[in-house]
């Protein structure tokens, strides 16, 4: 740069870009591609040498992937000679490619001092070339490109929607990577962007048949990846709608000329200009009126997500016993300071479950207070889940005209696999089974008034780390081998 003259300044080198410490900028080093490349070897190695981590390049150095794709479609030798379409297309490439780092970014794209919270913004987008996201990250009003990722489309046998289907599931897997890097940023709310009203409608409806077995699998792991994410990040992944002149992330699809990329720099970079209120303005047809209300809907997470009673820490209790014994002597001294006698261990145990249920069973729980304009659950309509009087998720059995067991083992309370709480559970059923193994265990949890679904490998799990069992079940060495027999009994003998 003309404002800077010590060479020490600019150039130097961090993770394949070259930083300007002046202007606190990065740009991709120069890989000053050859444009006379003339065989599938050599290309694949000159479109190899740009180093782009973070791919803020990738409308650009997608094109090459993309001219990869067609050189494999024609089935190409390694070292044969390319025709002159081919040729063509690459002397256009090498020259972008060159020209890369023309193009510089401000290294600086959050504050991780602040107290605001984040926001990232995922815009996805497919082609029947190459489908990806691009991740935007919002701080105090200001937007910046974060991280970008493409991948090629399969050759053939995937639709357009299963694709824009693809597109959203690669972003909500690589959601916990990007949330790990950004450490000392606090992020409050994720949105997953698209531009597809089917793809919308098929993650929002709890039953849904799409028209292949790929992609009702990639609805269950999407469904199950933001299910942990909720868990483990305490981040709810909201879903949202954009037009296509909105959606930053189709640069990714089709690739884009370095002077094109010029020209659309701002809107790669940070992202579109309008609030995120006004992304759903338009009329989604393939969309109901419940679906709807649900992408447009605000998150709020203090009125349903958070507990009474904050300072109880389950993870800090290593056995059912003494977290009840706590919980109780907290409702004790809630109960005195507002005169009404009530049993407070009955009201540890009803909180806890509840809390439990809210925490894992939220979609179940949602449901059953309101089951108007929404899709059932799959766990409601499986298990006949109810609530009882007291807000608690039940299953209603077969066993209802047994006059032998009683209420609690006729309707058991519905428990989350993976939850902490299940896992006391768990610990404290099978000490009172004597360790006698999973089955006993199991039999002790139902006649204790619980289900857990796939509940054998939930108490699995959790046996196999009983440090009782591991000592009393291990062997401490090997049965040696069998000596001969003695010789009067394989020998014959005469009688008397």
């Amino acid at each position: 740069m003309e404002h800077c003259q010590d060479s020490t300044l600019v150039g130097k080198k961090v993770l394949g870009y070259q930083y300007d410490t002046v202007q606190d900028s990065i740009s991709v080093c120069p890989p000053s591609c050859d444009v006379e490349a003339s065989t599938k070897r050599k290309i694949l190695s000159e479109t190899s040498k740009v180093a782009d981590p973070l791919s803020l390049y990738l409308p650009v150095t997608v094109r090459g992937r993309l001219l990869m794709r067609e050189i494999w479609k024609q089935k190409l030798n390694w070292d044969g000679v390319f025709p002159q379409s081919v040729s063509s297309v690459w002397r256009t490439l090498a020259k972008g490619l060159s020209a890369l780092n023309t193009v510089s970014f401000s290294r600086r794209a959050l504050d991780e001092g602040k107290d605001t919270k984040t926001k990232l913004f995922f815009f996805c987008d497919p082609s029947k070339a190459a489908y990806g996201f691009a991740v935007y990250a919002v701080q105090d009003g200001n937007s910046s490109l974060v991280f970008a990722k493409a991948k090629m489309s399969p050759l053939q046998g995937k639709s357009l929607p299963t694709l824009e289907l693809l597109a959203v599931f690669l972003a909500v897997k690589c959601l916990p990577f990007i949330k790990e890097s950004l450490k000392g940023i606090t992020i409050k709310d994720v949105y997953v962007i698209t531009d597809a009203q089917a793809v919308l409608s098929w993650i929002l409806s709890d039953f849904v048949q799409t028209k292949n077995v790929f992609g009702q699998h990639r609805l269950q792991d999407i469904a199950q990846m933001t299910e942990k994410i909720k868990c483990d990040f305490n981040i709810k992944v909201n879903f949202k709608y954009a037009s296509t002149i909105e959606n930053p992330s189709d640069y990714i699809t089709r690739g884009l000329t370095i002077r094109k990329f010029k020209e659309t720099l701002s809107l790669w970079y940070e992202g579109p200009k309008q609030e995120e209120s006004s992304w759903c303005h338009r009329e989604l047809s393939c969309l109901s009126k419940a679906q709807m209300e649900r992408i447009s809907a605000p998150v709020n997470y203090a009125a349903e997500n958070e507990v009474a009673i904050s300072e109880i820490k389950l993870e800090k209790f290593s056995s059912l016993s003494k977290l009840i014994s706590v919980t109780s002597l907290v409702f004790k001294f809630v109960n005195r300071l507002r005169k009404r006698e009530m049993d407070p261990e009955l009201q540890a145990k009803a909180y806890l479950i509840k809390t439990m249920q809210k925490q894992s069973l939220s979609r179940e729980l949602d449901f059953l207070l309101d089951p108007g304009g929404k899709s059932m659950p799959k766990l409601v309509k499986n298990l006949n889940l109810f609530l009882d009087p007291k807000g608690i998720i039940r299953s209603k059995g077969r066993i209802g005209n047994s006059e032998y067991h009683p209420y609690e083992i006729q309707n058991p309370i519905l428990l989350g696999k993976e939850h902490y709480l299940t896992k006391l559970i768990i610990q404290e059923y099978h000490q009172r089974s004597q360790h006698l193994g999973l089955a006993t265990t199991l039999n002790e949890i139902r006649l204790g008034g619980y289900w857990i679904p796939q509940a054998r490998q939930a108490i699995k799990n959790v046996v196999g780390t009983c440090m009782k069992c591991k000592k009393y079940n291990a062997v401490s060495f090997s049965v040696p081998n069998s000596t001969n027999l003695p010789a009067p009994r394989v020998n014959f003998v005469r009688p008397y």
